[in-house]
Parts: structure tokens; sequence; C-alpha cells
């Protein structure tokens, strides 16, 4: 479900506010239960971010590193929830400045215990854990729209820290970088090229398994199964290139590179690549809200099949 409005008259400059609702339940009695908002307060002086999910899934894992092997594959069970608040303030014409807050509380365990998610004695908190973040932002952002953006930059920089509060705790620091820019071929904005680089880094003592950077599913490396690859660090980039032909529909290919790594590992030799394209319709041209279809690929490993995936997704990958 999705719920959208302004917070302001005045919609030449205040932008759109989203809610997003999601609802899984399987015969099997899994379930994941997700909200994602973001709100705009009048002339953009005010930005909130809500992202919450309840979640008893089911996952595959493949170990930790940049290599790991698709015959070793380990389905694993997930009970967990986490919220995520991010209040942004205006500071100036194009800055904003923002603090977050993060609590996330997971139970791992592996369906068939002779998986290496059971024998891999090196992973670190296996049965789970909790984490409370605090953190503060900063970002610049210049963007025409917050959604399907054809022109101006968007750079965020966020450092996050979790203290050890008790022994289901673990002491941690969170770093994250991202930024998005977006060029404009010809006046009609028909023509645009976006590019959008991230790189993630956790550290501390014993770094949890499931809070390891990653890459996959709708938004980045689209095509590649989300959390095949695994490490404290993380860096991509991804390249589009946004045609928009008729009123309500656009093309969009795109390619992208990136890789998971140890702390002082990076290896240009070990980036993987990225390429795929897909369709946008506008549901709301005022806003730019689409719905998408992309359809990804990544790598082709020796002895295994090519990664790749049919993605359906409400607005942007970025």
């Amino acid at each position: 479900t999705l719920y959208s409005f302004y917070a302001s008259k005045n919609t030449n400059i205040t932008r759109q506010s989203n809610l997003f609702l999601s609802a899984t339940y399987t015969y099997l009695k899994q379930s994941n239960y997700s909200a994602f908002g973001t709100i705009w307060l009048p002339n953009n002086k005010y930005h909130f971010v809500l992202d919450a999910y309840i979640n008893k899934f089911p996952a595959n894992f493949y170990g930790v590193g940049n290599n790991t092997r698709a015959a070793d594959v380990d389905a694993i069970n997930n009970t967990g929830s986490r919220i995520i608040v991010e209040a942004e303030r205006k500071l100036g014409k194009v800055f904003y400045g923002g603090i977050t807050g993060i609590y996330q509380a997971d139970k791992y365990f592996d369906i068939a215990p002779i998986g290496i998610y059971t024998t891999d004695t090196s992973l670190q908190a296996r049965s789970g854990g909790k984490e409370l973040f605090t953190g503060v932002s900063l970002i610049y952002d210049t963007r025409d729209y917050a959604s399907y953006s054809t022109s101006g930059n968007y750079v965020r920089l966020n450092i996050a820290i979790a203290p050890k509060y008790g022994p289901d705790f673990y002491g941690l620091t969170r770093y994250q970088f991202q930024s998005r820019s977006f060029f404009m071929l010809n006046h009609e904005k028909k023509h645009s090229f976006a590019l959008h680089t991230v790189f993630n880094s956790l550290q501390g003592n014993s770094i949890p398994i499931y809070l390891n950077g990653t890459f996959g599913g709708i938004s980045i490396m689209r095509g590649y199964y989300t959390g095949r690859y695994r490490e404290q660090n993380v860096a991509l980039a991804q390249l589009e290139y946004r045609w928009w032909p008729l009123k309500r529909f656009a093309v969009v290919p795109f390619v992208g590179t990136g890789e998971v790594f140890r702390n002082n590992a990076f290896s240009i030799a070990e980036l993987k690549p990225n390429f795929g394209a897909g369709v946008r319709y506008f549901f709301d041209l005022p806003a730019r809200l689409t719905l998408r279809i992309d359809y990804g690929f990544g790598e082709k490993r020796v002895g295994e099949k090519r990664s790749q995936g049919l993605l359906f997704a409400i607005s942007e990958s970025f």
C-alpha cells in the first residue's frame, strides 16, 4: 500500500511525502511486515524517515567474503525486527544536518545443522543479538526531484555508534557514504544519466555476521541475491541512462560494479560486474513516482549459472 501527500499547499517547493506499507504471510507461517515513510515538511525545512519491519522468514547463507560458492548454500531462519528513525533539518539552501536512531534485534538458527552456518566456527554472533545505534548525518542535496531525478546531486555521510550495553549487544561503529549525481542531456528532460556510489564500513572487535555489508536485491547490483556476498566493508557504483520517450513510460538500461571486502583488502581485480535494463511507469507524474520492472545480470562464476533476476518495485533504485 502506498499513500502520498503534500505537507504544504506550495507543491512547487515542498516535496511529496510517501508512506509504504507491505505484508507477507505464507501457509508455512512465514511472515514479513514492513513500513517505510519519508516526510517532507513545508519548504523542505525538515525531513523525517521511518523504516521498520518485523520478520520471520528463511534466507540463504553462502558464507563470508567476495568469493562464496553456490554449492555451499545453507538455509537459515531469521526472527527479527528493526526500526530506523531519521530526522534532518535544513541548514542553508542545500545542506541538511540530521540524527539517526536504530534498534535491531535478531535470532538466527540453521535449518539443517550440518550447513556452513553451523560448521563455520569463525562466524560471529550466529545465534543473533541486539544493536542500538545513534548517529549523525550531513547531507548535500540539490536534486530537482526526490524521485526520478534528472539534475542535481545528493551526498550523504552518516556515522553511527552502537555501544555494548550488555551480553547480547555488540560494540560497533558504522560509517556510511553515498553520492547520487544526475545529468540532463537535453532541456526536455527526456535523456539523462544517473550515477550512484556507495561505501559502507562496520568496525568493531566482534562483528555480527548478519550486520556485514552486502549487496543485491531491488536497489543496487540488481541481479544478485541479497546476501550472496557479505563482509564488513562494501563499495559499489552504478550508472543508469534514463530515456523518457512517452508521457508515462521510460526505459532505463544500467551497469554497475562492486565488491565486499575485509579491512585493507579492497582489490580492483575482485570487482563484480552488473548490467541490465528496466521499464518505468509513472503513476504520479507531478511527483515522478514510478512502478519499475528491472532485469539484472551479475557474474558468471566457474561451474555456476550466471547471477540474474527479475525485480518489481515502487520508485527508483536511487
